[in-house]
């Protein structure tokens, strides 16, 4: 340590003893009392293990510890992939499209009122971009945060039949079946 200490001097580089660790790894069954490691005065902190360039390692440089820690981020990311295929989120987003195209601009206000979106969240989804397209989607996205999973293409389908636009719900319906985002309901 005391090498390292003089040769850190030489090259202006900067030894933080608050990210320094002390890993012991010792096969002997009776292990000696070995003194604390101190830098600069400051007593280095001794750990059981220590995650180092992404690889954990512990003291009786077995590997549980790090396939333990592998395995729990992949359940995580496993936990949030079956959540986003349980509610289908990527194909109602990609089916928004077909809406948006469809859709005669000027019926949409009408369209999301029927939704139960208040006129804030329409006013505030126009202003969050100029185009229309952009401004559409926003008001779906808004009406799919709001209802949950009761927010369905059906739902979506049913307002509009009810709006006396029951030739582009035909359209709508036959675009998301053909895009295999909607199967026919009777």
């Amino acid at each position: 340590v005391d090498r390292l200490l003089s040769r850190r001097g030489d090259h202006n580089l900067v030894l933080n003893t608050n990210k320094t660790k002390e890993l012991r790894v010792e096969y002997r069954r009776n292990r000696s009392d070995i003194q604390p490691l101190f830098i600069n005065g400051d007593r280095v902190e001794q750990v059981g293990s220590f995650k180092f360039l992404g690889v954990t390692l512990k003291e009786d440089l077995t590997w549980d510890a790090h396939i333990a820690a592998l395995v729990k981020r992949a359940q995580q990311r496993l936990d949030y992939l079956r959540l986003l295929r349980k509610q289908q989120l990527n194909e109602k987003l990609r089916s928004f499209d077909t809406f948006i195209n469809k859709v005669p601009p000027k019926d949409w206000k009408r369209f999301m009122r029927l939704l139960k979106l208040t006129d804030n969240e329409i006013d505030s989804a126009e202003k969050s971009s100029q185009y229309g397209n952009e401004q559409h989607y926003q008001m779906l996205r808004t009406w799919l945060d709001k209802n949950g999973q009761a927010a369905t293409l059906s739902v979506l389908l049913d307002v509009l039949s009810s709006m006396d636009l029951k030739g582009i719900a035909e359209e709508v319906t036959s675009a998301l079946i053909s895009q295999h985002f909607y199967v026919y309901e009777e």
